[in-house]
């Protein structure tokens, strides 16, 4: 079988829950290159509109990509 594994082993602690940024709290950035702009890179579909939607929602700019060569390809953009 082929792909990756990954396991990520983080100490527990209690964070407040996060909240959502909505649209408006947004409208005051000039444009998108001064909030964080992330990359996700999953080729599971489900995964990578769960994890897309997470990040938008904690006001994140976000590009997807379904596999390794189109997340390069939008890294090198």
């Amino acid at each position: 079988m082929f792909g990756s594994r990954v396991d990520l082993h983080l100490p527990q602690t209690q964070w407040p829950e996060p909240q959502p940024v909505s649209e408006s709290q947004l409208a005051g950035t000039r444009n998108t290159q001064e909030r964080m702009r992330l990359l996700v890179v999953e080729d599971q579909p489900d995964i990578l509109a769960a994890l897309a939607r997470a990040l938008r929602k904690q006001g994140y700019a976000v590009d997807v990509a379904a596999n390794g060569e189109e997340g390069l390809q939008k890294a090198l953009e």
